[in-house]
């Protein structure tokens, strides 16, 4: 009988880390899809549509691989990691509209990797071309240098953190998969004060 007991009081602290586990996770869910933010949105680019005309290609730049980003990508289309030979052949040799999508670590513009910031813009200069850009930011809270990026990118999404949530907004925002309705709470540039935010509205694709 004591045995018995013990098994049901396990049970019973089982089921209540689990609902705070899950608590735990609409939290962090809800504090990301708050802090996820559209900069900008030239000629409505995102939530993309037509996929199927589509050939995606993606690169990030910084100390980390974007898993969860890329992988949430990949759940709505194929796309192509341009870090990768494969990729860029299949990205180069399509007969469909291109359009690339970058990821960046803030970090990554702090003065540390001059020699990578430099890889950055070359990687830009080569796909120069007339193809629409997504860029998509994750971390840090003062970022003079997307003064310059402005202009290259139709799209420009900032998330505040890197962690799970925050890069699986992001990705689902691109496609249509969620609404984003976040705003600015700090000054990130001359061109993006506090406050900044353009809503995204989804387009009844399934969310992850």
């Amino acid at each position: 009988m004591r045995q018995l007991y013990s098994i049901f009081f396990f049970l019973l602290a089982c089921l209540a880390l689990n609902g705070q586990d899950i608590k735990w996770n609409l939290d962090s869910f809800d504090m990301a899809l708050r802090k996820v933010v559209c900069l900008q949105n030239d000629e409505e680019l995102i939530p993309v549509r037509d996929l199927a005309s589509l050939e995606v290609g993606y690169r990030y730049f910084g100390r980390d691989a974007k898993n969860t980003f890329e992988a949430t990508l990949n759940k709505y289309m194929p796309v192509q990691n341009l870090g990768e030979q494969s990729g860029r052949k299949t990205f180069s040799d399509t007969k469909k509209q291109r359009l690339l999508i970058c990821a960046v670590n803030a970090d990554f513009f702090e003065g540390l990797k001059n020699d990578n910031r430099a890889s950055m813009l070359e990687f830009l200069k080569d796909h120069s071309e007339a193809m629409p850009k997504i860029l998509v930011v994750f971390g840090g809270n003062d970022l003079p240098h997307l003064e310059r990026l402005k202009p290259i990118f139709e799209v420009i999404i900032y998330a505040s953190l890197e962690t799970y949530w925050y890069q699986s907004i992001a990705a689902q925002a691109i496609f249509g998969g969620l609404s984003i309705e976040g705003e600015l709470l700090v000054d990130l540039s001359e061109s993006f004060p506090k406050g900044t935010g353009v809503p995204i509205k989804e387009l009844n694709r399934l969310g992850y």
